[in-house]
């Protein structure tokens, strides 16, 4: 009951890795528990089956259900998406607020929403400098020479691992 693992797990029938065979109704299955063990992340990855209907019907309903969920919990993944749903159906406020929610968790993917919900006057200059703010902070809390070495012998490995 291991719920990070249940979401790899998930990822691992779904894109058929570790000579696991292609098991969509066992992934989303995996994502649906270590969602409610805790794992917010997991709740994004259902949504993202049921917004792009992969061995799902698509439903966008049901994506919205899962993104809540994830979001609710902290999945910051899960509330961009949530954002990208709601500017899809022209709800431009809402949308707006949940990259301004994204934006101070230090989650770059949402700047450019953030940028538009303050052109478009969803979101007021003192929230905008808010958020701005607490993005860079959370970016320098994150940054070190140490974790940026880890990144670069990650990235090598990964390399390495193709290679062979």
């Amino acid at each position: 009951n291991y719920a990070k693992s249940m979401n790899e797990l998930a990822i691992f029938y779904r894109d058929e890795q570790y000579g696991l065979q292609k098991d969509l109704a066992k992934t989303l299955a995996l994502f649906q528990k270590a969602g409610k063990l805790g794992y917010a992340d997991a709740y994004h990855n259902a949504g993202t089956l049921y917004r792009d209907g992969d061995g799902v019907e698509r439903d966008l309903g049901q994506a919205r259900y899962y993104f809540e969920l994830g979001a609710i919990a902290g999945s910051m993944d899960a509330r961009h998406n949530l954002a990208c749903l709601d500017m899809d159906i022209g709800h431009f406020s809402r949308g707006h607020k949940h990259f301004l929610i994204c934006t101070k968790g230090g989650f770059e993917p949402s700047l450019g929403g953030l940028r538009s919900g303050f052109e478009y006057g969803d979101i007021t200059k003192h929230e905008y400098t808010q958020a701005l703010t607490a993005f860079q902070k959370q970016r320098a809390e994150t940054m070190s020479a140490t974790r940026d070495e880890a990144l670069r012998l990650t990235a090598n490995l990964s390399k390495y691992r193709k290679n062979t």
